[in-house]
């Protein structure tokens, strides 16, 4: 079976400062979408995947991420990595996870955790939903403390993903805002996030 185009995706916000490949691909869906607008009965969708790599290129602009619950629990999630598993219909973010309680800093660890792509229209942004914790270490902490972190921080993490964007369109970008227009469908599919581009 013929695997479906696989463009290099992204996107800047300066032409100028772009590189050749986000250059590309904001053509093909220009060029993508112009051609599903002339001819929507007919037109086939289109597809665009990003690899894991790409992802992890976006996701890294919308971090650091700073929340705090009741003033005393505090994280901060950096240095995100995306990760797709073979089998698995979830993307996986695994992030260096920085807690503190009041002025109590800990040593920072690493949490991974699974969710489902969810793209949201009215915000023109790709969110990771039904977040599960799958991966929680803090080598410098001892297994107690570790319990009490992660009872504490996990809820933060909740909601760092559900309101932190994995990657957010550019609306000031031509063409940005014509794939939000035109964006059917969003999954992931042998081991990329494939959009399905169409109407």
């Amino acid at each position: 079976m013929n695997r479906p185009t696989a463009l290099i995706a992204g996107f800047g916000r300066n032409v100028s400062q772009q590189s050749p490949w986000r250059r590309w691909l904001g053509g093909a869906l220009l060029v993508g979408a112009a051609v599903l607008s002339a001819t929507p009965l007919r037109a086939a969708p289109r597809i665009v995947e990003m690899t894991p790599e790409q992802l992890t290129a976006e996701a890294r602009l919308q971090f650091p991420q700073r929340r705090c619950a009741g003033g005393i629990a505090c994280l901060t999630l950096s240095e995100p990595k995306v990760q797709i598993q073979q089998g698995q219909p979830r993307l996986f973010l695994s992030a260096r996870a920085s807690p503190a309680l009041g002025a109590q800093q800990f040593d920072s660890g690493l949490i991974e955790v699974g969710a489902m792509p969810e793209y949201r229209t009215d915000e023109g942004a790709f969110f990771l939903k039904d977040s599960a914790v799958t991966r929680f270490e803090f080598p410098g902490l001892d297994p107690q403390a570790a319990a009490t972190i992660a009872s504490l921080i996990k809820p933060l993490i909740t909601e760092t993903l559900a309101t932190t964007p994995l990657w957010a369109l550019d609306e000031t970008d031509p063409q940005q805002a014509m794939l939000r227009l035109v964006l059917q469908k969003v999954e992931v599919v042998e081991g990329r996030l494939r959009l399905t581009i169409g109407r």
